[in-house]
């Protein structure tokens, strides 16, 4: 347990080190952080690998959001991760509702 809470205190107060430090600091801090936080997501949720490349595409883009920010605030990463969040939810109720589908009638046996 503490060492769980040791890992949190650093992964928030990495984030704002490295915003001292600048923008492109920022983004490898911002950007090992989500891919950590997303691989973590998809080992415990066992997720699809197209899961995995949405999470490595927001990440991406999240990066390149920071990168061409002109000030540290979360102004530009909100609307990464909402857009990130909603299509992550969408692809996955398709995923469900097609592996939950019924399964296609039998062909009639011939002879």
């Amino acid at each position: 347990m503490t060492a769980a809470l040791v890992g949190a205190a650093l992964a928030a107060a990495l984030p704002a080190v490295a915003a001292l430090a600048g923008t492109p600091e920022l983004a490898a801090v911002l950007l090992v952080e989500q891919l950590a936080f997303g691989w973590a997501w998809v080992a415990v949720l066992r997720a699809s690998r197209p899961t995995v490349v949405l999470l490595a595409v927001a990440a991406l883009t999240a990066d390149g959001a920071v990168l061409g920010a002109t000030r540290h605030d979360l102004g530009g990463i909100a609307g990464v991760v909402g857009a990130g969040l909603a299509v992550v939810i969408v692809y996955q109720l398709f995923r469900r509702r097609r592996v939950g589908a019924a399964p296609a009638a039998a062909p009639a046996a011939v002879g």
